[in-house]
């Protein structure tokens, strides 16, 4: 069986953009748009000072030789304002296989 990556299983929170599609007038007065508030779950892949990279899934089956990751995002650092490390269960894998 392939083996879970020990990547930290970490909460993230961090502002993503915001904006519109629509055309507006130009009269002088601009919209008052903010930062989206988001917050992301997810085994951390790789972090460095420009970006972290999560995977939400990973699933290590008998037939595959490395595990496989599902829903990868990548957040910028400069919009994190927030990182929690969670504590994930001891033991290689917490379930067995059916």
């Amino acid at each position: 069986m392939a083996a879970f990556p020990k990547w930290p299983l970490i909460y993230v929170e961090w502002d993503d953009s915001c904006g519109g599609s629509q055309w507006v007038h130009l009269d002088g007065e601009t919209p008052d748009n903010k930062p989206m508030p988001c917050r992301s779950v997810g085994w951390l892949a790789k972090k460095d000072k420009r970006a972290l990279t999560l995977y939400s899934d990973l699933a290590a089956l008998a037939q595959n030789k490395h595990p496989s990751g599902h829903s990868e995002q990548t957040i910028p650092m400069g919009c994190v304002t927030r990182i929690v490390k969670i504590k994930q269960p001891k033991g290689e894998n917490s379930r067995r296989e059916p």
